[in-house]
């Protein structure tokens, strides 16, 4: 007896795919990624296929501390080659991890008087970075200075190197400022002194600029006293330590 064939049906089935969210980070104060590279995590692609992104969702609130993990939750995927009807696709959480946002502290400018007693401190801060409403009483520690202007004692530029901030939240970066320290000013005042050859004795004292921070310097002493000159004498300019003697 002859054998004969019937054809039977072939049942084309959808391909068992597991698809995690690669995991992800952003920095404090950002928003959440709404998109996002996914791997494979179980089963495998068709030769040929290849695999988008996917939608992304996390629980993680803007204000999430530096520090914190949230699922980051994939859906959706699309493909960049083939096509998701012939998956069977299961979904898996990745991490979404929230990082420090930077913040920068910059060192106010500022110029100052050479003083009796070396510079110490600085002129304030400004900020650039916070996020959530922050400000300067959400960090811990206490603004300091440092930089080849502590210590200064002559007139020249120096380095104001501010420091002392912590954070939880940001990444702190510093950034220098200029001092400018400048020798005071003499202003001669007349007296009624007299001086050998007719002259005038001048006191000299010092006064400071309205934006200085140092403390007034002190008066010079008491004006020594010449005696008589012989009719010869020709007047000149004497120079002392706290006084200045000019002709007439």
């Amino acid at each position: 007896m002859p054998m004969t064939y019937h054809g039977g049906q072939l049942s084309i089935t959808p391909r068992s795919l597991v698809v995690k969210a690669a995991d992800r980070s952003r920095s404090y104060g950002a928003a959440n990624p709404l998109a996002g590279q996914v791997v494979v995590a179980g089963g495998s692609l068709a030769q040929g296929d290849s695999l988008g992104e996917a939608h992304l969702s996390s629980a993680a609130e803007v204000t999430a501390g530096a520090g914190r993990q949230f699922a980051l939750t994939p859906s959706s995927v699309a493909f960049a080659q083939g096509k998701a009807d012939n998956y069977a696709i299961t979904y898996q959480d990745g991490t979404l991890s929230i990082t420090k946002a930077p913040l920068t502290v910059t060192a106010l400018d500022g110029r100052g008087w050479v003083g009796s007693r070396p510079w110490q401190g600085g002129m304030g801060v400004s900020f650039a970075g916070f996020l959530n409403g922050d400000d300067a009483s959400d960090l811990s520690g206490s603004l300091s200075y440092g930089g080849s202007s502590q210590g200064a004692r002559k007139a020249g530029s120096y380095l104001l190197t501010p420091g002392g901030f912590a954070s939880d939240n940001y990444d702190i970066a510093y950034v220098d400022g200029s001092l400018t320290l400048r020798n005071p000013p003499a202003v001669a005042t007349a007296s009624n002194t007299a001086v050998p050859g007719g002259g005038q004795l001048h006191r000299v004292t010092r006064e400071e600029d309205k934006d200085s921070r140092l403390p007034q310097l002190p008066v010079v002493p008491a004006i020594p006293q010449f005696a008589q000159a012989p009719m010869s004498f020709i007047p000149y300019l004497a120079v002392g330590r706290d006084f200045i003697a000019l002709p007439r």
